[in-house]
């Protein structure tokens, strides 16, 4: 039970070092330890560890440390991935509990994961066992007598030790809290360090023969029981001439120059290789769509790809615009298949802006440096990318399945997820069966099967995204095309094993094609989704899009921003005229357990899956405005308040 909550609330990977505070004879480091790389189990009692010893004889990446009193002190600073204390809070003074959770964050790497459990005095059950101890004289309650916790003292231990994402939930008699470390402000050297460490677990996955394309200074860390071909467009003599400024010392000798977009992975059979690694190369191609057909192409079945791309924004391409999949289809329709100096504009325009200035010339050779040095051509967020990827995969009739993945609201720098192949696909005939008719045969195709989810910007969307792929895996579609043109012609190629869509649809396109479709969607009070929103176009500004641009340029207020014509009633900008009744399930953020109990209930599940929370809680606080700031807020959403309140009465 303990292995199961573990890894339902936090998470357990292979590549994982995980540390138990209080492992006492290993009752869960027994069962926990053929799941990760390395088990650690501390105990301040010597006794304990001995019998612990004896138990876990035998398994190898085992290690038990006898502690001092309440703190990790023989543990490396940012050494652990996971740490968890379970049944043991319940025997230490409340001085003692808050110290090893002070020390949990301290041994934690950035982005590594905490767990605290203990009995709840706020539960029925927890309560009973607190007034049978009270009924205990004081002279003889034992030294070790059992004490509860409430689920505000476990948060604020958290808090205060500056955990994020952190979540506390009830069950019976317990209280869980789990938080993980941020990632922080960091240097260049750290940020490369954490992004490096977030690739290397997903390295110890892989296992065979395999390719690394595009290695450059980061070549991948791969276990001994790998091996493996470099290639890349660029010899190392020529990457030293083009990129004086990287460490030349990490450079890999290349096996095979190959140039992606001429000849793709032609000097690799077909179901040849046990994983390829492409990190940072897609965004520098012509043709990315191709480059990812092939390397399922040449993958095994069974065979893994290691895929990453920046996103734009943590890089020097914040203020380029997309590029959506319909512009690589444009540029492929090209009679000559290369990059011309003109692709390179956006660089001109909005990165060296300086160049503006200067003589047609000037640009025009800085245009030609820019394609020699394959700069940045594909700019995308990991939204965005993820979107191109699905749709490569299901119109190209790719058997893929995710096994994992890493958003940039997730490692401040890029996208990083790792697929399987799980059946072999002929890539050059096979191809997905387009509906017949555009306007009247999806309904009649789909039935009542098809659910469209629409993503309500700051109200759950993109957690639950997360949740609808392990539900519906390579059948469902992601739409996140700005125009409702895109939309239609996206929706006219649709094929018949998309069971799901999912993203910021456009209702009268899907009501015209498949009118018989369940909706779906998740809400968020109108003030919290206005602070949330506000937040988030504060912090990660998109250029291009007429919302994000005002707010750049005028930089308001959060009452300005309430106010604005833009934002006021943002949700029915989504809904349309739709009402509550016309939907099959409609979720809320203040309640996300009991509403995905309903959603598994309505949609068919046979499981309910936990609702990550993806958008982290940073500027301003709903908690923090004054009534005065909120009604005024409400007031500007007068429509949208009703709408949810009215769906609370139905869903709620």
């Amino acid at each position: 039970e303990t292995i199961l909550r573990l890894n339902n609330v936090v998470g357990i990977l292979p590549t994982d070092t995980i540390l138990e505070i209080g492992c006492g004879i290993g009752r869960v480091g027994k069962e926990l330890a053929s799941r990760c790389e390395k088990w650690i189990g501390c105990d301040i009692s010597s006794n304990m560890l001995e019998y612990a010893g004896k138990r876990l004889k035998g398994l190898s990446n085992v290690e038990l440390i006898e502690l001092p009193e309440s703190n990790l002190s023989p543990i490396p600073d940012n050494s652990v991935d996971l740490v968890y204390c379970t049944v043991v809070f319940m025997h230490l003074h409340e001085w003692d509990r808050f110290k090893y959770v002070q020390e949990a964050f301290r041994v934690l790497k950035p982005g590594g994961r905490a767990y605290f459990d203990n009995f709840n005095l706020l539960s029925e059950g927890g309560w009973h066992l607190f007034n049978c101890h009270y009924q205990i004289p004081v002279g003889q309650r034992p030294d070790h007598i059992s004490k509860s916790s409430t689920p505000q003292e476990l948060k604020e231990y958290l808090v205060r030790s500056s955990f994020d994402e952190i979540e506390v939930r009830e069950e019976r008699m317990w209280v869980f809290a789990f938080g993980v470390k941020p990632l922080g402000e960091t240097s260049p050297k750290n940020l490369e360090q954490t992004f490096l460490e977030r690739r290397k677990k997903l390295y110890g996955m892989l296992t065979g023969q395999g390719i690394e394309i595009g290695a450059f200074e980061h070549p991948a860390e791969l276990p001994g029981s790998c091996t493996v071909e470099y290639c890349d467009v660029l010899s190392i003599e020529e990457a030293k001439n083009l990129f004086p400024e990287i460490d030349h010392t990490k450079l890999m000798q290349v096996d095979h120059i190959i140039n992606l977009d001429r000849e793709g992975l032609q000097n690799f059979e077909s179901q040849s290789k046990d994983f390829i690694i492409i990190n940072h190369v897609l965004e520098h191609l012509f043709d990315p769509i191709n480059a990812i057909k092939e390397c399922f192409r040449v993958l095994k079945n069974g065979g893994r790809l290691i895929l990453s791309v920046p996103d734009k924004r943590y890089t020097f391409d914040k203020e380029r615009p997309l590029t959506h999949i319909d512009a690589i289809q444009r540029r492929l329709s090209r009679k000559n298949k290369q990059l011309l100096p003109e692709d390179y504009m956006d660089m001109v325009n909005f990165v060296h802006k300086d160049l503006l200035e200067k003589s047609p010339d000037t640009i025009q050779d800085a245009l030609k440096s820019f394609m020699q040095r394959r700069e940045h051509v594909n700019i995308w967020s990991s939204e965005t990318f993820e979107e191109l990827l699905q749709t490569v995969i299901r119109k190209n009739s790719i058997q893929a399945k995710l096994v994992f993945q890493v958003m940039a609201d997730e490692n401040s720098f890029e996208y990083l997820g790792l697929w399987e192949k799980t059946e072999d696909t002929d890539l050059n005939e096979q191809r997905v069966k387009h509906l017949e008719s555009s306007f009247v045969s999806p309904s009649k195709a789909y039935k009542h099967s098809l659910v469209l989810s629409v993503h309500i910007p700051k109200s759950g969307g993109t957690s639950f995204r997360g949740v609808l792929n392990q539900i519906y895996d390579k059948k469902l579609l992601l739409e996140y095309s700005a125009s409702h043109e895109e939309q239609i012609s996206n929706a006219k190629s649709i094929d018949h094993e998309t069971a799901c869509i999912h993203g910021h649809l456009h209702f009268e396109t899907y009501e015209q094609i498949m009118g018989d479709a369940r909706l779906i969607t998740w809400l968020r009070h109108p003030v919290a989704r206005t602070v949330s929103l506000y937040n988030h176009l504060v912090s990660h500004p998109l250029a291009g899009d007429e919302l994000h641009d005002w707010v750049t340029f005028t930089q308001p207020t959060l009452l300005e921003f309430a106010e604005s014509e833009l934002v006021r009633n943002y949700a029915l900008q989504m809904l349309h005229d739709l009402s509550p009744e016309d939907f099959e399930f409609i979720g809320f953020l203040d309640s996300t357990k009991s509403s995905m109990i309903k959603c598994a209930s309505a949609l068919g599940w046979s499981t309910v899956p936990k609702l990550p929370h993806a958008n982290k809680g940073s500027g301003i606080q709903t908690d923090s405005l004054s009534e005065r700031e909120k009604k005024f807020i409400e007031g500007q959403n007068s429509e949208e308040l009703k709408w949810y309140l009215r769906a609370k009465k139905v869903f709620g």
